[in-house]
């Protein structure tokens, strides 16, 4: 179907920072019932794009006389997504989410922000993660001067503590082991007992880091000068727990490694 003939409406983009140059984000905006039969019945068009979508309109009137029209003969004045995603641990490594990973993201339109600010609600939904409320008159008064409208929902990564368990299975002198970076982050070292009574070097991290799904910062462990690994591992969203720390909740990463 070509979109010559249609009017560009809005348009809704989204932004993760645990994705690089946000690619494949997995978050789908799908209009709720009222809002698709609206769709349906004046002729709108989603074409999706790959952070989100644009809004189309095929009306030979005036966008404003459409809107008008329609929320004086239905009472509808908004438009309606639900936010769903096909990633069950999107709001592990969402910071906007709480740690509980419990209830909604929403987000609604004002008149003067086309940057949409996330509102956390304790209320949860099995199939959505979140909803967007676009209101007629905040998207009306940039018709007036032509200007596109285009509203941008940006999420950050969570943080996290990264730990790297370092537990030697031959006869090598773990004393004199360190990690280097390419950052300012750093790490401190303890020794640790874990499973089987083995003795383990914990690697943790001086601060909470980003949880990304690629290298963002480059670790490599040394032993007395001498590099045995080029780049340790990055912390998996599905391989993370929630702990105290001080009476506060911190999620961490712990990655083992067998020397």
């Amino acid at each position: 179907m070509t979109l010559n003939t249609y009017k560009f409406v809005f348009s809704v983009q989204i932004s993760h920072s645990y994705f690089y140059n946000n690619e494949a984000i997995p978050v789908q905006f799908i209009p709720n019932k009222i809002t698709q039969n609206i769709f349906i019945k004046f002729g709108f068009v989603i074409q999706k794009t790959p952070t989100g979508f644009n809004l189309y309109s095929n009306t030979t009137e005036t966008l404003e006389a459409l809107l008008t029209y329609i929320a004086t003969t239905t009472e509808v004045k908004s438009f309606e997504f639900n936010l769903t995603t096909s990633d069950s641990f999107f709001p592990t490594y969402t910071a906007d989410f709480p740690i509980e990973n419990i209830g909604m993201l929403t987000y609604t339109t004002s008149a003067n922000n086309n940057a949409l600010q996330a509102r956390h609600i304790a209320q949860s939904d099995f199939n959505n993660f979140g909803e967007l409320t676009i209101h007629f008159k905040d998207f009306l008064k940039y018709f007036e001067d032509n200007s596109p409208v285009n509203y941008k929902i940006s999420l950050e990564a969570r943080l996290i503590q990264w730990q790297y368990y370092l537990i030697s299975e031959q006869t090598l002198d773990l004393s004199e082991i360190y990690i280097k970076t390419n950052s300012n982050i750093q790490f401190h070292k303890t020794e640790r007992r874990i499973l089987n009574n083995k003795s383990a070097i914990v690697f943790s991290s001086n601060t909470l880091i980003p949880l990304r799904n690629f290298n963002e910062h480059k670790f490599d462990l040394y032993i007395n000068e001498k590099k045995i690994i080029d780049g340790l591992p990055i912390p998996n969203a599905n391989k993370v727990d929630v702990v105290l720390n001080n009476g506060e909740k911190t999620i961490i990463s712990e990655m083992y490694l067998y020397l």
